[in-house]
This record gives C-alpha cells, sequence and structure tokens, in this order.
C-alpha cells in the first residue's frame, strides 16, 4: 500500500470534442411516453455555486431531473417518472464511543515497538517504562489514517486507560489496522484482526461489553507488519437499537432534488452524511385513473445503501446494496387521491463492510466523496395481474440462434409466449413457447455485434392468455459472442465473434464534480463514452461501481466493450458480510446480463474485501457462460477465471519508475491483460476541484509531454502484444476530485491529449502486426557496455571495422551529463558539443530482420561495418521522468550484419541542455 504522489505544474489546454451521433437507431424508447407528476410548488431549489460544475448542469431542474425511460432494455409504453423535488430530513442514528479513535482527536496511547514481558495486556501491568504518542500509529503514506506517531517497525504494542460511568448492552470494536492485529480488553483476548483496512470498520463484539466494567478500563493491541504501508488505530463503540433509526423526524428540513444525492450539488443540499445519521425522503403521489384494474411497480434505479419505503405509512418493502436496481408491488398500499411515499436511508459508508467502491466518508487521494439515498430514477409502471418480470437473452452466434428466457411475476395460469426479431419493420425470426423455457430463435445469416459495427436487432415478447396478449415489452439483442481462442502460437487471446481482438480503453469510474456517482443529464452520461469512442478505444472498463441501465444502452448502441467490476467492501470481516457481497454481486449479473456490451465480469479489485475468489470466479462462469472473468484484476491471483490481469503504473518495462510491473508470461488457457496503467497527470488552471490542488501518479507539464509519455506507453504495449498480452486498461476518463489524472478534466471541458496523435497511436494497436524485439546487443540502460570514444574529430573511415581507435579513450555507457536525468545513470560524463563511439559485438548468426534501440539526446548518425544504417533527429528525454528507449526498425540484415564480428559506430552532436548517447542491435521477430 505505498502511494507515489507528485504534485503537478504547467498546464496547455485542448478544447474537448463535440459529441459524436448515435450510431444505431434508439430502439423502442421513442414509444415510451412520461407522465410527469413531480411536484410544482413554489420551492427554492438551486445547485451549489461554490463547486466546479459541468455544462450540462444548468440544463437540471426539478422539472427536468432526467427524464429519460430509465429501462431501455425492457420497455412498456406506460411509466411515471418520480423524479423531482422531495422533501427530505436527517436523523440522528446514535452509535457513541465509550473510546474514541484518533480520527478526529489525537488521543495519547502507551506504546513500545519492543516485544513486552507476559501479562502486557493487563490493567495491573506497569507500562511506565513506554513511550507515550498520540494514534493513529503508523507511516504518513497509508490512505484515510490521520497518523498522529510514526512506527515503521515490523510490531507496536499499545495500552490506553478509559473510564466508563455506564456499561454498555451492545459493543464493538472501530478499528484501522495494517496489518493483523489483536485487541485485549481488561486484559482479555476479544478478537484477531487478519490482513488490512483500508477504511476504519465498525465491529459488533459480544465479548466486549461482557468484560467492559464500571470506573477504569484498559484496552491493548499489537500490531504486527509484514511490508508496505501500515497503521493501527482502535476504539470502542456502543451499539444501539435499530429502533433509534425508526423514529420519524419532527419536521422536514427543506426540498431535495431526486435523484442526486444529498452530498451533490445539484441535489440542492450539498451535505455530508455518515453511518451515525438517517436520510428520510417524502413526497405526494397520485396513480393516473387509466391505470385502474392493473398493478402498480413501483421502481428505484439505485438507493445507497439500506432503505424502507413506507406508503401511507405502511411499510412496503426494505432493501440493502447501493447498485443494483429493486421494485416493490404497492398495489395494495394505495388509496384513491394523493398518497404519502417515505423512503428511509441508512449509510455506514467507510464505518461498514458493505459493497462501496471508492466511497469514503473523508475522501482524499484515490477515495473519493460518498453517495448516500437516492442516486437514480424513482418510477411508477402499470403491468397487468399477470405480467414479463424478466429476460434471459443469450445468442449464439456458432449456430445462428438466439435463446431467450421469460419469466413472470403473477397468479399463475399464463404460461404462453411469442417472441419475434426484427430490423427495423421487417420481421426476422419469431417463435412461440412456455413462460420458464429457452425459447430458439433461428436468425439467418446474423449480423455480428462489434466496436466497429454495433448493430442492434429488435426484440418483441408477448404474454398470451387464451390467445390473446395480456402483456407486451420492448427489448433488443445483439449478436455477439465472447470466448477465450488460441492463436498460431497456442497464445491464450480473448475474441470477439471467434476473431482475436486487442482491446484497449479506459478505467472509467463514473464520478461527476456536480451529481457525484449521478451524471447531471443523459447526454452527459453518453458523452464519456464518446469520447472514449473519439480517442480510438473500444473498451471500458467500469471500476467499482454500476452504472444506471441506460449507461449500458448507450454503449451497445455506440459499440464499447465493457468490463464490470463488482464495487468492492473495504474486507471480508463477517460471513454476514460475505452472504450480502454474493447477493449483491448475482443482483449484478441478473441486471446487466442481457446488455452485449458488457464482456468480463471482475469480482474484487486490488485485494480489497477479496475472499473465496476461486469459488466466486468458479461460481459466476457457471452462472453466465456467456462471459469472461477476471477472479480479480490486480494482486491476488489465485489461478482462477478466463483471465489474469495485472497492474502497472505507469506501465509495463519502466523499470526506472517506482511501481512499473513486467508483464507475467503468457499461460497456456487464461489470457493476460494489464487491467490498469497510465494514471500520468497534469493540472489545468480552472478546472480544478475545491482548492484547485491535484496530483497524479507522474506529474507532466503540458499537453504535449502527457502525449509523448502516452505514446511511449502504447509502444510498449505494443511490443508484448506478440508475448501474449491481450488488452491494456489506461487510468483513467477524467479527473476526479484531487485527482487529476485524467485525459479529460472534472468538469469535461478539457481533453488533455493531442487527439490526433493519441488516436493514430491506439489504432497500431489494434493493426499490430505481431512484431516484436530480442535483444542482439545491450544497451548501457541493461548493463553498462564498454566504448571506444572521442570528442574530436576522426580521420575519414573511422565508422569501418579496420580503423585502428587505439588513440581513442575507453568509457561505459551511457555517455552523457548529469543534470537532468532523474532516471539513468551516466556512466562517461560527455558534455562537449559532439562525440564519436565505437564498439565491437559478435553474432554467431545473422537475424532476418533488425532494428536499434537507442537513446538519443540531440541528433545521432548510426553505423554498422562502415554503413550508414539510421538517422535520428531530435531527442527521447521526456520530462525527466522516463528514460525512452526508442525501438527503432531497420531492415533486412543481409548484407548489413554478418557472423563473427561487428563494428557499430555513432556520432552523436548538442546544440543546447543535457545531452546523452546510448545504443544497442535488436532482432525483429515477427510471428506467424
Amino acid at each position: 500500500m505505498r502511494v507515489l504522489v507528485i504534485w503537478l505544474v504547467g498546464t496547455m489546454i485542448v478544447s474537448a470534442p463535440a459529441p459524436l451521433k448515435s450510431v444505431a437507431r434508439d430502439t423502442g424508447l421513442q414509444e415510451a411516453t412520461r407522465q410527469d407528476t413531480t411536484q410544482r410548488e413554489a420551492v427554492d431549489w438551486e445547485p451549489a455555486k461554490d463547486q466546479l460544475m459541468t455544462r450540462w448542469a444548468k440544463e437540471v431542474s426539478p422539472d427536468n431531473a432526467l427524464p429519460e425511460y430509465p429501462r431501455p432494455i425492457m420497455v412498456r409504453p406506460q411509466w411515471m417518472s418520480l423524479n423531482g423535488l422531495w422533501e427530505f430530513a436527517v436523523t440522528s442514528k446514535v452509535v457513541s464511543t465509550s473510546l474514541p479513535t484518533s480520527e478526529k482527536h489525537r488521543r495519547a496511547w502507551r506504546y513500545t515497538t519492543d516485544k513486552p514481558p507476559p501479562g502486557w495486556q493487563d490493567p495491573a501491568f506497569d507500562d511506565s517504562q513506554w513511550k507515550t504518542g498520540k494514534g493513529a500509529f503508523g507511516t504518513t503514506m497509508t490512505p484515510n489514517v490521520r497518523i498522529g506517531t510514526v512506527w515503521d517497525q515490523p510490531d507496536i504494542y499499545v495500552r490506553s486507560s478509559f473510564a466508563l460511568e455506564t456499561i454498555p448492552a451492545a459493543a464493538g470494536l472501530r478499528i484501522y489496522h495494517d496489518e493483523d492485529a489483536e485487541v485485549y480488553v481488561n486484559g482479555r483476548l476479544v478478537q484477531q484482526f487478519k490482513g488490512f483496512t483500508t477504511y476504519y470498520t465498525d465491529v459488533l463484539n459480544d465479548k466486549v461489553a461482557g468484560l467492559l466494567k464500571k470506573g477504569e478500563n484498559t484496552i491493548a493491541v499489537h500490531c504486527h507488519q509484514t511490508g508496505g504501508g501500515q497503521a493501527i488505530d482502535v476504539g470502542i463503540i456502543e451499539m444501539h437499537s435499530e429502533t433509534h433509526w425508526e423514529l420519524k423526524p419532527d419536521k422536514y428540513d427543506g426540498h431535495i432534488l431526486v435523484p442526486y444525492c444529498i452530498e451533490s450539488p445539484l441535489s440542492g443540499v450539498h451535505q455530508r452524511f455518515n453511518g451515525d445519521k438517517a436520510l428520510w425522503y417524502r413526497r405526494s403521489l397520485t396513480v393516473p385513473k387509466q391505470w385502474q384494474g392493473q398493478r402498480i411497480l413501483l421502481h428505484f434505479g439505485a438507493v445507497d445503501w439500506h432503505c424502507r419505503v413506507l406508503l401511507n405509512g405502511k411499510e412496503v418493502g426494505s432493501h440493502q446494496g447501493g447498485y443494483d436496481p429493486f421494485h416493490f408491488d404497492i398495489t395494495d398500499f394505495l388509496t384513491d387521491g394523493a398518497n404519502e411515499l417515505v423512503v428511509m436511508v441508512k449509510d455506514p459508508t467507510s464505518s461498514g463492510n458493505q459493497a462501496r467502491g471508492k466511497q469514503m466518508d473523508a475522501e482524499g487521494g484515490i477515495f473519493y466523496t460518498s453517495t448516500s439515498g437516492i442516486w437514480q430514477t424513482v418510477w411508477l409502471e402499470p403491468v397487468p395481474s399477470d405480467s414479463i418480470e424478466e429476460l434471459i437473452i443469450v445468442p449464439d452466434i456458432d449456430n445462428a440462434t438466439l435463446r431467450v428466457t421469460v419469466n413472470i411475476r403473477g397468479t399463475g395460469g399464463t404460461d404462453e409466449v411469442r417472441i419475434a426479431a426484427k430490423t427495423g419493420e421487417t420481421k426476422i425470426a419469431s417463435a412461440m413457447g412456455t413462460v420458464g423455457d429457452s425459447i430458439e430463435l433461428k436468425i439467418s445469416s446474423p449480423k455480428l455485434w462489434s466496436p466497429d459495427n454495433p448493430f442492434l436487432y429488435d426484440l418483441t415478447v408477448e404474454l398470451l392468455k387464451d390467445r390473446e396478449v395480456v402483456d407486451s415489452v420492448k427489448s433488443y439483442f445483439a449478436m455477439r459472442k465472447i470466448s477465450i481462442g488460441k492463436d498460431a502460437r497456442r497464445i491464450p487471446r480473448i475474441m470477439l465473434n471467434n476473431k482475436a481482438i486487442f482491446q484497449y480503453g479506459l478505467l472509467d469510474q463514473g464520478y461527476w464534480p456536480d451529481g457525484i456517482y449521478t451524471a447531471p443529464t443523459d447526454e452527459a452520461l453518453r458523452y464519456d463514452i464518446e469520447v472514449t469512442k473519439s480517442l480510438g478505444m473500444n473498451m471500458i472498463r467500469k471500476h467499482v461501481k454500476i452504472e444506471p441501465a441506460r449507461w449500458y444502452y448507450h454503449c451497445d448502441r455506440l459499440g464499447i466493450l465493457v468490463w464490470q467490476d463488482m464495487p468492492n467492501g473495504p474486507t471480508a470481516a463477517s460471513e454476514a458480510s460475505k452472504r450480502q457481497f454474493r447477493a449483491e454481486l448475482k443482483a449484478m449479473v441478473d441486471f446487466l446480463r442481457n446488455y452485449p456490451s458488457v464482456v468480463v465480469w471482475i469480482p474484487f479489485n486490488e485485494a480489497w474485501g477479496q475472499h473465496d475468489s476461486v469459488e466466486i470466479a468458479n461460481w459466476i462462469k457457471k452462472y453466465d457462460t456467456s462471459r469472461l472473468v477476471t477472479e480479480a484484476s490486480g494482486w491476488s491471483d489465485h489461478g482462477a477465471g478466463d483471465i489474469k490481469d495485472v497492474h502497472s503504473y505507469p506501465g509495463p518495462n519502466f523499470s526506472e519508475i517506482p511501481h512499473s510491473r513486467l508483464m507475467p508470461e503468457a499461460e497456456s488457457e487464461r489470457a493476460i491483460v494489464i487491467g490498469e496503467s497510465g494514471g500520468m497527470g497534469i493540472n489545468i488552471p480552472g478546472h480544478l476541484w475545491k482548492n484547485g490542488v491535484g496530483w497524479g501518479w507522474l506529474n507532466l507539464k503540458d499537453s504535449a509531454a502527457l502525449t509523448d509519455f502516452y505514446l511511449v506507453l502504447l509502444e510498449r504495449l505494443e511490443q508484448l502484444i506478440p508475448k501474449g498480452l491481450c488488452a491494456a486498461v489506461y487510468t483513467q476518463t477524467s479527473d476526479i476530485e484531487t485527482e487529476c489524472n485524467g485525459l479529460m478534466t472534472y468538469d469535461r471541458e478539457v481533453i488533455k491529449l493531442e487527439m490526433e496523435r493519441a488516436v493514430a497511436a491506439t489504432h497500431k494497436l489494434y493493426n499490430h502486426s505481431g512484431t516484436t524485439f530480442q535483444v542482439l546487443v545491450a544497451t548501457s540502460l541493461e548493463q553498462p557496455q564498454e566504448w571506444q570514444y572521442t570528442t574530436a574529430t576522426p580521420a575519414a573511415g573511422w565508422q569501418g571495422g579496420g580503423f585502428d581507435d587505439q588513440d581513442w579513450q575507453t568509457g561505459k555507457g551511457v555517455f552523457g551529463s548529469e543534470r537532468m536525468y532523474k532516471n539513468i545513470s551516466i556512466g562517461t560524463a560527455w558534455t562537449e558539443k559532439q562525440i564519436y563511439l565505437r564498439r565491437t559485438f559478435v553474432l554467431r548468426r545473422v537475424p532476418e530482420e533488425f532494428g536499434l534501440r537507442i537513446y538519443h539526446d540531440e541528433e545521432a548518425d548510426i553505423y554498422i561495418n562502415g554503413r550508414l544504417v539510421k538517422k535520428i533527429e531530435g531527442w527521447v528525454e521526456r520530462d525527466g521522468y522516463l528514460t525512452a528507449l526508442k525501438d527503432v526498425f531497420v531492415g533486412k540484415a543481409n548484407g548489413v550484419l554478418r557472423e563473427g564480428e561487428n563494428t557499430m559506430a555513432v556520432y552523436c552532436r548538442q546544440t543546447t541542455g543535457s545531452q546523452a548517447i546510448d545504443v544497442g542491435v535488436l532482432e525483429v521477430l515477427r510471428s506467424r
């Protein structure tokens, strides 16, 4: 858990492109009508003024809050949005603190890093010889914890006394531990923790209350660290009855614009919320008279995290999970005229173990502002007593068929289904079948969906009773297949429609300065996908967040492959939290399984909350056979799933930069991908979050430097494709809060890359010829090499093998000036205007084709056996942060290289600034 933070300097502004036109029809949605009953009383509402905003924010109003149809994969013509102004209130859900942690007020402890004698946990132990320090204890770069005393050794032992006037009925621990920890209360071990957390966690523990007493108590903790960042901080909390959360507010505090979360500027509230509170929503609704005789469903796109829903004072249902859609049948709770709808929400965020992605109570670094309460569309839908509840759509391109399973809600007795597939108004296939069975449609000469041709078919599904249609929905599908296959060299490759496809795209976290988790408008939601496509990319990794249904619909229409993360939790602290994780994981798969753009499931990211990962990966593979599975993206891989995923910042083989890693060797069955890379940042003044402070994994001064670095990264990815690399993900789509390593600013006003150069480099990844390089003659950056050299102009013929260079000096590369080179070691100082180099090397065989690996600052001429083989202008130094060894193809080796002894000669000239030269020889390999 080491974090590299480098402050950013400089700027160059690049205008963002206009939104791209859609490439497929808005299937079926033109038939959906919106009956808006949003309250229209004269209520003051306006977004926060002291916040960075996007250009779409000005389009948001109480009458125009995400009005689009919210479920485009299953459309009915009648529906009613409940987005708009609701009343809201915040009430206290008290969890009192018997012994506080050091999160807000650093508390003093006695501590030692030496192993103490037995009995050190007991209240009577004499700790007067121990040191006194304030918590938390640890290293300063450990995320999401305030360090009061530095602890950087393997072990620490801490003790503290505290007094209680009353003993709580139920108590627990609030803890941040990195890594293993043992906690004792009044001399007795109450809990052992393994691994580490990246958040404070509340853990109910029955032993704690039983060991506490009136008067003085003692808590003692041992924490053991093996590597990386480290920290320990512990407190004791009193867990109160849940009835505190059920108390209704005496009055409501004002109005909130749904579906924007309470923390967001667009909500009109812009208020922080945490697990000690309860959030209440209230509004009135009236069901249209023409809906009488039907069942009325109340839909929620997503509510974070635990909600209960009351209609006219009666509870209609509850739900846990911050990302999946859910609904209730409210028919039996309705009355004629106005109805009171109340939604109660609690969201523990940092204090719980629930799936929450990057949300934090105290944001900073790679963690961001939390999202609490309603954050996706709320809507009503009338359906018949027997109605279609779920479609499961599975294409099979190998057999030119589509399989559709229709599940229904209702009393039964209705089991006949009619399905028709169309292109425009032309019916291409139809079939009859039974509810719950897999119904097969033959799709003659199917048009295959791909990023280059995202062709969608229309689908109509009808439920019949006595041969009469009682319910129908419109949907769409695509004929596409995602699989693992092997190339001619038996290397596993990701296949789309049975053809190898290199996938390259952005890590997309889906945050917005004005809506936090919620895009201000549907156009804004679509825009990020359009920009990704305009950058030449064909894939998005949706990172530890699940988007509204319309986002995936836009991916389907625009043609982008989606790798879908399950939002992580901080730890797998209990069996209950594991069960909840699996319930939400299943809900995610059920929600997204019909969207053709989704091609990869990723249950875990970087070991955050990772548990039973082999079992979970195998379960997903069995549950959804039509997609690939990455067991875990980065870090802890146990060999399951279809894909091995590593993270490398800024990218593979940047050995001179921390966090950079090599791509793993190709496996026999699983594809190899780089699930995160990049992270280079520049600050764009006027487009920064809050105090105008931003950071990136690597700071660059302007757009040109960022693009230079970006192109080097893509060059290195390209070289790894023949070795087995199947995909790569660049971090990230946009800046997020203080993290400024996006390719766009947080407000989406500036694209930081030079577009033309970036797009051309991206296209080379897909058109890769299978070329890679193997070192024949090493450079000095790999291992110092000895050369003969002079800075005086030599006699004619100095480039050839027969030239006498015994009067030249001998030195080791790299040759150059020490100043300004932060990531290379100069072997021999060269500060004059020019330098001439010679070295001999022996080849046992002559390759078919060869190239050069070169570092040059500035212009250089390279000769082999007296023949000029390459003339290079300019230089390849990138801001002092990257040593850019350039691999250059030369051509056929016959007639240039020879078996036995060869001579390489180099002339480099410098005009200004720092300078350096180093050259090696490569064999060019091409996959067959």
